[in-house]
């Protein structure tokens, strides 16, 4: 049982958040945000996305370390959405104690406004130091992951995204499959490490096991 009528949706990778949300961290974030993180006891990284740009600040003390303005070379489903945007806050203090606060990661839009194509927002507020990154980046991206694919589910499919359990599947299989990549952990894993923290029922996780197998076709986790 599949739950949406197209499956090549779920095979293709432009169409799966986790896909852009890793490009987007590795290609444009992640070497500038951990050499500032060795560096400052205390950081704020801000983040601003639309289609086909990206604009990167690092604060600290109120100062500006690190700034960059680069187009965004991204071939994914997201990069055509020209109306939507991302903003991005998090603040860092090194600690060797992991912890993650969230004030904000979700999809905003009007449904009641046809051309309004939403956009995603998160401000969190983070301890960790560099042997703790993994933990900060694993949890974050399985967040921002879930909440582009509701973006993709609402602008490119036309979805219900407040009504349809399809949808909630969907984004949080992208959730876990983020998590499941960047903690290189097996489908079981990580449904195991996440069990504090899922919302999702048995059947659920039904269909969650359903989806991995299109998405690797047919390979066992």
């Amino acid at each position: 049982m599949f739950l949406f009528d197209d499956i090549e949706f779920y095979k293709n990778k432009t169409c799966r958040s986790s896909e852009f949300v890793s490009k987007l961290w590795n290609m444009y974030v992640e070497a500038d945000l951990l050499m500032h993180l060795g560096m400052h006891n205390n950081l704020m990284l801000s983040i601003y996305l639309d289609w086909d740009n990206i604009f990167l600040t690092l604060t600290t003390d109120y100062s500006v370390v690190f700034s960059k303005n680069l187009d965004l070379n991204i071939k994914h489903i997201i990069t055509n959405f020209e109306d939507f945007s991302t903003t991005i806050n998090i603040t860092f203090v090194k600690s060797k104690e992991f912890s993650i606060d969230y004030d904000l990661c979700l999809f905003f839009h009007d449904r009641h406004n046809k051309k309004d194509e939403g956009s995603v927002e998160a401000d969190c507020f983070v301890k960790c130091d560099l042997n703790s990154y993994l933990m900060f980046k694993s949890d974050f991206l399985s967040n921002l992951s879930r909440e582009y694919q509701y973006a993709i589910q609402y602008n490119s499919l036309g979805k219900n995204i407040d009504k349809l359990n399809a949808c909630h599947i969907d984004a949080e299989f992208e959730a876990i499959y983020s998590y499941m990549n960047n903690k290189n952990l097996n489908l079981n894993e990580v449904l195991n490490d996440l069990n504090d923290k899922c919302t999702l029922s048995s059947v659920d996780i039904k269909y969650i096991r359903e989806i991995y197998k299109i998405v690797t076709e047919g390979k066992n986790e």
